[in-house]
């Protein structure tokens, strides 16, 4: 008696609580947005062409030099003569400090710069002795491109415009793959909808066919009919089990790769089909005026993937430039204290430049080849999608015409049945047959709801940026308004 009054309060609150609320698609299409695989893979892909961003940039930061030893030097010996010291022509030898200090600085223009001092401190010979040598040597290396100078053709300032190229383009590719993952969860959801919906159309078979079973026992029992008629139906039930079983199977794993994108329970509350996409009987008309050009420029203008690929043709570009100006001759500016001296060199055979030239022409020409190709991908994506669209509105359009005619029969018979007109097994048919045009129905209904994602993702008009867009993408898989 004591636990059945603690048990009492706990059903009353649980009759008292609210069902819960149906899943919406937005909340599916936000985590997807969020937590995607593809957009996981895509955040390390960002990731690494912003840090090769940052190396190519490193180019142009200033490097400090220094090196420290013992340099062994040889000079005139020092004799004191009446008082006076002068050098003989014998030579002495010493071990004395050398230091060497500089930087260097590539500017984005081509030039480059190297300052730099050597000195020898504490050294035990004069700098008379040694003719100035261990006097503080200023030092200036200046290398100045001959041709294409002053305009960043060069390989340092090519590499880090084509790195940002490539970071600019990595952060497209991270949308595409947004937009990859909000059309695959919509898919996901769709399906689990159609299965939870086709699992209760065949549970209600089920039962009507074990009632039939029920009154087919009491009929043989009597002496009515037959043994072999009360198999016929047990063996039928036993068909329609294995593929309520079949269904139930799909559902469940559905709902599991729903659970684990939202990081919830599996037991989720989900709507119909028809509930959660209501205006899809009416989409026949809207399907028949899509054009399948201007569907096309929409795409090219928003696909991100497609302007992914412009900005790798364009740092193919760069590249290819700057592997043509190396093949420039070099030109080098030395100064020091004791003179300048310009040092010019070229290769004679250009091997090592001309492999260079021949390998970014290739890539710049891979790139263009691989963007040419998609825009081909896109015309046929679009010119397909438009025509699954509108075969499976017709389909849905005739399984709801048949759906609604037979649920009439089904009405008729019925009452056929209790008039005496008409037998259960004829009835049976006739439910069997509703089934599977409510099953048939579903999966109409679930293809027009695909076709209609994969044209969204096709055309590249689902939205990825700012917190609304969920709710927007919710409401664009939905519409037929492009």
């Amino acid at each position: 008696m004591l636990a059945v009054a603690l048990l009492l309060p706990q059903a009353a609150m649980a009759q008292a609580l609210p069902p819960a609320p149906p899943l919406e698609l937005s909340a599916v299409v936000a985590a997807a947005l969020d937590h995607g695989s593809k957009v996981a893979r895509a955040d390390f892909r960002l990731a690494q062409a912003q840090g090769r961003a940052q190396q190519a940039a490193g180019a142009f930061d200033w490097r400090a030099s220094a090196r420290g030893g013992w340099a062994h030097l040889y000079y005139p010996k020092v004799r004191n003569v009446n008082g006076v010291n002068v050098l003989t022509d014998n030579l002495q030898s010493s071990w004395d400090p050398e230091i060497t200090a500089g930087a260097s600085k590539l500017f984005r223009n081509g030039i480059q710069i190297q300052p730099g001092i050597t000195f020898y401190p504490g050294s035990a010979a004069s700098s008379a002795q040694t003719i100035g040598l261990t006097r503080p040597r200023p030092n200036l290396n200046l290398q100045i491109p001959l041709m294409h100078g002053f305009d960043g053709t060069n390989d340092a300032a090519a590499n880090e415009r084509a790195s940002l190229e490539e970071v600019d383009a990595s952060k497209l590719e991270r949308s595409a793959a947004q937009q990859q993952s909000a059309m695959e969860s919509a898919e996901t959801y769709w399906r689990c909808l159609a299965a939870g919906e086709q699992e209760d159309v065949l549970e209600d078979n089920l039962l009507d066919e074990q009632a039939y079973i029920e009154t087919r026992r009491k009929l043989m029992a009597a002496g009515q009919i037959s043994p072999l008629a009360l198999e016929q139906a047990l063996a039928g039930q036993d068909d329609q089990m294995r593929r309520l079983d079949t269904v139930r199977s799909a559902a469940a794993k559905c709902r599991a790769n729903l659970a684990a994108l939202l990081s919830r329970d599996s037991n989720m509350h989900l709507p119909t089909l028809a509930a959660a996409f209501p205006e899809m009987d009416n989409f026949s008309s809207g399907a028949g005026a899509l054009r399948e050009t201007s569907l096309v420029e929409t795409a090219y203008r928003n696909r991100p993937d497609l302007h992914a690929l412009e900005q790798y043709v364009t740092a193919a570009g760069e590249k290819l430039a700057a592997a043509r100006a190396s093949q420039d001759p070099k030109l080098n500016l030395v100064i020091d204290p004791n003179g300048f001296f310009v040092t010019f060199s070229y290769s004679l055979e250009g091997n090592v430049e001309e492999g260079a030239t021949t390998a970014a022409s290739a890539q710049a020409g891979e790139a263009r080849l691989n963007l040419s190709q998609m825009k081909d991908q896109i015309r046929q994506d679009v010119s397909q999608g438009v025509a699954a669209l509108r075969s499976s509105l017709a389909v849905l359009a005739d399984r709801r015409r048949a759906e609604g005619t037979l649920s009439r029969v089904i009405a008729d018979a019925e009452k056929a049945v209790r008039t005496g007109g008409m037998d259960m097994a004829t009835l049976r048919g006739l439910q069997d047959q509703h089934t599977e045009a409510r099953v048939a129905l579903v999966e109409a209904r679930l293809d027009c709801a695909l076709n209609l994602a994969a044209l969204r993702l096709v055309t590249g008009t689902l939205v990825v940026e700012g917190g609304d867009a969920a709710p927007r993408d919710a409401v664009l898989l939905k519409s037929l308004s492009f």
